[in-house]
């Protein structure tokens, strides 16, 4: 199995997996998007065809009122985490079509968060995506999942 590890190998596959894409919106597929630079996340390791680990901090801007991570932000983190897999894995435009997240316990702002999204099952049209929160003490903060439609 192709293992690939830090941010800079990580990135050139994307680039080369997004560069045969053809967007169905007739635009240019940019990967990583826009959205994702604001999240600021760091590629880890790429398990060909499988599994996709970032590491993302977590800026005290990301608070709630309480003063840990506001949920939707986790919720965009897991989304700039499903897609790249999923073009990764699909070499073809994706679209989620429902993200499912699930908050374990409070995130702390100024410490990382790390995401490891993994493929569990795809087709054709679909693929189905899990993946895992953890704080640098490795502890699980929140898991999510989404099924992903893969253009034809």
């Amino acid at each position: 199995m192709k293992i690939l590890e830090g941010n800079e190998n990580i990135l050139q596959e994307l680039s080369k997996a997004s560069a045969a894409i053809a967007n169905p919106r007739g635009t240019a597929v940019e990967v990583p998007p826009k959205c994702a630079y604001e999240l600021q996340a760091e590629f880890l390791e790429y398990q060909f065809k499988k599994s996709l680990k970032l590491k993302f901090p977590v800026p005290e801007k990301y608070a709630n009122p309480a003063g840990v991570l506001q949920g939707g932000f986790l919720t965009a983190m897991f989304d700039n985490s499903f897609g790249p897999l999923s073009y990764l894995v699909a070499k073809k435009p994706t679209t989620s079509l429902d993200i499912i997240t699930h908050y374990v316990r409070p995130i702390k702002v100024n410490h990382p968060l790390f995401i490891t999204v993994q493929v569990v099952s795809r087709s054709k049209a679909t693929m189905y995506m899990t993946g895992d929160a953890f704080d640098e003490k490795d502890r699980l903060l929140g898991s999510a999942s989404t099924n992903m439609m893969i253009f034809t």
